[in-house]
């Protein structure tokens, strides 16, 4: 099971089939009479990709900017997981692999942002073995969060 897409609002830069994004949400967006359409649709941490531009625009209250009306859907994140209990299509509570190796080029997925301490996440796909310099047995998946999957449905 993938999430399902949702209607959102992006820059007319990233209104393009096939792009992908990140979002950041400033304070000031929580206020704005657009917030419900906007990015209350997306997740913090998440990328997601463009998979239709419509026609219908609107301009952002807070930085002028037009904005236009898109599909787009969730991507998985990936994460460095314990090679033991990364088995396709389970779901598991998400703990970080707590980490002092600063240097270490998987670090970003030891630890994802995007993701809560005991959130429950899907695997759904095991990439690959990941060489970690203090020995520990990690693999690299893909996963989405829980929440998203029972949630997901297409909004207009």
């Amino acid at each position: 099971m993938r999430p399902q897409s949702v209607v959102t609002l992006v820059t007319e830069a990233l209104a393009e089939r096939g792009t992908r994004f990140r979002i950041k949400v400033h304070p000031r967006c929580v206020t704005c009479q657009l917030f419900a359409i906007c990015v209350s649709n997306l997740r913090p941490g998440l990328e997601y990709e463009v998979l239709e531009v419509r026609s219908k625009k609107h301009i952002c209250p807070l930085t002028g900017s037009v904005m236009r009306v898109v599909r787009v859907r969730p991507l998985p994140l990936k994460v460095a997981l314990p090679k033991k209990v990364a088995v396709e299509g389970v779901v598991l509570a998400y703990e970080p692999i707590k980490c002092d190796r600063r240097d270490c080029g998987y670090r970003r997925f030891c630890d994802n942002e995007a993701l809560k301490r005991r959130e429950r996440i899907k695997i759904v796909d095991v990439a690959e073995s990941l060489r970690c310099p203090l020995g520990f047995p990690l693999v690299l998946a893909e996963v989405f969060p829980l929440s998203l999957l029972a949630s997901s449905r297409t909004r207009t």
